[in-house]
């Protein structure tokens, strides 16, 4: 299976997701993580990466691009599809990093933990994979910086700590 991204307009992505899912052999989707909104005191969900569109396929490289280039006006909305250094897929280091942290609806749950030694544990969550990754959690926020790089930027994930 190959994973994709496309850069979209973001006020077009949600029906983007939708005509890619309407295709065969295609699952696209937006990832999502739950936060906690300080104001409201419950957890909301926000996108992960807005603007991106991941695409889950069988198809090879070069019959995706051949999909995306028949959509014509269907794909109105598809700025650009990412790539890097000639791969235009996710390395299965990738892969296998989202299919970790993201549940059957492709939402990174809140992970919970317990601070020991000055370090914040995850005991229950997504980040339970990831302790060592941890590189500094906002109580405040109730958000956990990973020293873990995607899409130019570092991957953040909910944590609720207990002190």
């Amino acid at each position: 299976m190959n994973w994709y991204i496309l850069y979209c307009q973001s006020y077009k992505i949600e029906k983007l997701c939708d005509v890619f899912n309407q295709k065969e052999d295609i699952e696209a989707f937006i990832p999502m993580m739950e936060t906690y909104r300080r104001d409201k005191e419950y957890l909301v969900l926000e996108k992960m990466f807005p603007s991106y569109l991941f695409v889950k396929t069988k198809r090879n490289h070069d019959a995706f691009n051949d999909f995306l280039n028949g959509l014509k006006e269907q794909k109105n909305g598809v700025i650009k599809e990412l790539r890097k250094e000639g791969v235009s897929s996710l390395t299965n280091d990738e892969i296998a990093f989202f299919e970790n942290i993201l549940d059957k609806d492709y939402v990174v749950k809140m992970s919970y933990g317990i601070k020991v030694n000055g370090r914040s544990i995850a005991y229950e969550g997504p980040l339970t994979h990831y302790i060592d990754n941890i590189k500094r959690v906002d109580f405040y926020r109730r958000i956990a910086y990973l020293d873990i790089q995607f899409l130019g930027r570092e991957i953040i994930c909910g944590l609720t700590v207990k002190r």
